[in-house]
């Protein structure tokens, strides 16, 4: 491997390389002729502007449309320059297609979830209804062997039979309820 200073560019890598340096140069004059305040200074104004593409944030308009053409010229020959803006819009319309469809599944599935869970919420709200109207009438058979009790001193074996039909948190508290009542004071 030779260790010596390296070989100059080719010369057209530095013209190429001059070229960029003038449109840099004319970059810089088009920013210094926009104004020296800084509130008029493009970087600024796009900071304060939420609608800027951030690429390109930090060039005016017509430099931004120049560095557009610009990179066309550098890396996509005439010829071919409409062919692939052809393509470029083609693949841009897929995937927007392709986005709006997921949009629509995932809108038709939302409605979907909501019809759902209404209906579950409706089913939950008779289930609580007829639970409570089944407490109720719970209550009322309780309410009335109380009283029996009170009145006969005894257990009798319809109110056995009934408290085996109920849950056993009801049996437990029908079975507080009926030893209050029958304790003696």
């Amino acid at each position: 491997m030779p260790h010596g200073p390296p070989s100059p560019a080719p010369s057209s890598v530095v013209s190429h390389m001059d070229d960029d340096q003038y449109r840099y140069d004319e970059l810089e004059q088009e920013l210094l002729d926009e104004g020296s305040d800084a509130s008029h200074h493009p970087r600024t104004a796009s900071a304060m502007d939420p609608d800027n593409d951030p690429l390109f944030d930090d060039y005016p308009s017509s430099t931004r449309g120049r560095i557009d053409r610009s990179i066309m010229d550098e890396f996509i020959p005439n010829a071919w320059r409409e062919d692939f803006l052809d393509h470029v819009d083609h693949q841009c319309q897929q995937l927007q297609d392709v986005m709006d469809e997921r949009f629509s599944a995932l809108e038709e599935k939302l409605e979907q979830t909501e019809a759902a869970l209404d209906e579950s919420k409706r089913a939950y709200d008779q289930v609580l209804v007829q639970q409570k109207d089944e407490q109720d009438r719970l209550l009322e058979r309780l309410d009335d062997l109380v009283q029996w009790q009170g009145q006969n001193g005894k257990v009798c074996a319809r109110h056995q039979a009934l408290l085996k039909k109920m849950d056993p948190k009801d049996q437990r508290l029908a079975r507080i309820l009926a030893q209050w009542i029958t304790k003696p004071e």
